[in-house]
């Protein structure tokens, strides 16, 4: 048979004083650590999706420009896009307000075949930082938008 040992003897009356003391002391320590921590990654996750929104948005309103049947309702509809897209994605109603969308064409007129157009997105977030997206696209060359329709018209009558 196997002797039973007495624990009690081993255990120091210290010990038993700071029982739990060490897992206070990290709690209080911890706390002050983590929460600026918590708060950057806080910040740093709207922020993140704020980009990812206005790169969103930036695309599908380009995308809405380039497929558009000729200039002059192109920039409507990439508005329009850009709009619904915006609620969508779940923006606030100022923040809607405050977006803006510009296009930089490198011909003129800006769906010309074989040109590439850049759209810029701008919103401020409701801290008061400026989120800013850019998309660029190329019309293709063979795209019909109405611009050369003259030329067309002309090839078509000499046939």
């Amino acid at each position: 048979e196997i002797p039973k040992r007495d624990w009690s003897s081993d255990v120091c009356s210290s010990d038993l004083d700071e029982f739990g003391s060490a897992s206070v002391e990290f709690v209080l320590l911890a706390i002050p650590l983590f929460l600026p921590i918590l708060l950057f990654l806080g910040q740093f996750e709207n922020l993140s999706n704020a980009e990812l929104v206005a790169r969103t948005l930036a695309r599908e309103s380009l995308r809405a420009y380039v497929t558009s049947d000729n200039a002059l309702v192109a920039s409507n509809r990439a508005h329009q896009v850009l709009l619904n897209g915006a609620r969508a994605q779940g923006l606030k109603e100022s923040e809607i307000r405050n977006l803006d969308l510009s296009f930089e064409c490198s011909m003129a007129p800006c769906l010309s075949p074989g040109g590439r157009i850049r759209a810029t997105v701008k919103f401020k977030l409701s801290d008061a930082k400026t989120v800013i997206a850019k998309a660029e696209e190329l019309i293709s060359p063979w795209q019909w938008n109405g611009i050369y329709s003259h030329l067309y018209e002309q090839s078509s009558s000499n046939l």
